[in-house]
């Protein structure tokens, strides 16, 4: 970090300060890793956002990050520590599971009450779009990625044992090339 870089740490007691109450079953889904609330990935966004300090962040976001913010949040509240999701019983139809999940939280939250409250992590997290592209590639060689700038304009990362792509094209705002 340069000299004149500005600290992103958040005192912590000012990241005492910005604490927010999430539903239980919100908090779970991030911490048991199922999706144990009707808010589904939006419980997550929500969490992760408010707690990585990313209100913004992406799909590929989520598993590049679940593993700090899982643990930023179980250093919270001691009492989720424990709190494991059970496994989908055997023969339960497809149609059921949610609300097997959503019974199993509801007695968790008679034990824990409706909500957590959490604070953000003391220094920020970001994943930037380079990162999150070699992500991507890594975990998939086949995959071509791309994505698109914020002038419009086509970006193919080289990727190895690929040829080169062809040359970027400009993109209108439906996704298109423009002609």
């Amino acid at each position: 970090m340069s000299a004149d870089a500005p600290d992103t740490k958040i005192s912590p007691v000012f990241s005492r300060l910005l604490k927010h109450d999430f539903d239980l079953g919100d908090v779970l889904s991030v911490t048991t890793g199922k999706l144990v609330t009707p808010r589904l990935m939006d419980s997550v966004y929500d969490v992760m956002g408010f707690v990585s300090g990313d209100p913004e962040i992406a799909t590929i976001g989520v598993p590049m990050m679940i593993d700090q913010v899982r643990a930023s949040i179980l250093e919270q509240p001691p009492q989720l520590a424990g709190i494991t999701a059970p496994p989908r019983p055997e023969g339960l139809e497809q149609e059921k599971i949610a609300d097997f999940y959503f019974k199993w939280v509801d007695d968790q939250k008679e034990v824990l009450g409706d909500k957590i409250s959490l604070t953000p992590m003391p220094v920020p997290m970001s994943i930037s779009q380079e990162d999150q592209i070699e992500y991507i590639s890594a975990r998939n060689q086949n995959a071509i990625i791309r994505a698109i700038s914020a002038d419009g304009e086509m970006i193919t990362p080289p990727q190895p044992g690929r040829k080169p792509a062809a040359p970027n094209k400009k993109i209108n705002k439906k996704g298109g090339p423009n002609i």
